[in-house]
């Protein structure tokens, strides 16, 4: 038997054309809010055991691909909404160490436009 939320959420999926929208949460509940992050820890760790996946946490997982989007060069600003962060800074403070050091880039551009 399915309950209201559930219908209520099915009968939203439908009259969207069944497509998720940009801003839809990637784990939802059954009334289509997020789930409890200690819910997606707990389930994560589950599924990783059982496909006998290495030991990553699933708060792992999600610095690996702030790191991955770093390495591809990917604006911070871009990463900071893909985070869920409120500002970029958040963002720069925890993952600063990732970026390059080396600015001979920005040296010779500026050289550049002195040309």
């Amino acid at each position: 038997m399915t309950s209201a939320p559930q219908a209520a959420f099915g009968d939203a999926v439908i009259a969207g054309g069944g497509e998720a929208c940009p801003d839809d949460p990637l784990f939802g509940n059954l009334e289509g809010g997020p789930l409890r992050p200690s819910a997606i820890s707990s389930d994560w760790g589950d599924v990783a055991e059982r496909l006998g996946m290495p030991e990553v946490t699933f708060h792992g997982l999600r610095h690996t691909h702030a790191s991955q989007l770093i390495a591809s060069n990917i604006d911070i600003v871009t990463i900071s909404e893909r985070l869920g962060h409120a500002k970029p800074s958040v963002t720069l403070a925890i993952y600063a160490h990732m970026f390059h050091t080396d600015d001979s880039e920005a040296a010779a551009a500026i050289n550049a436009a002195f040309r």
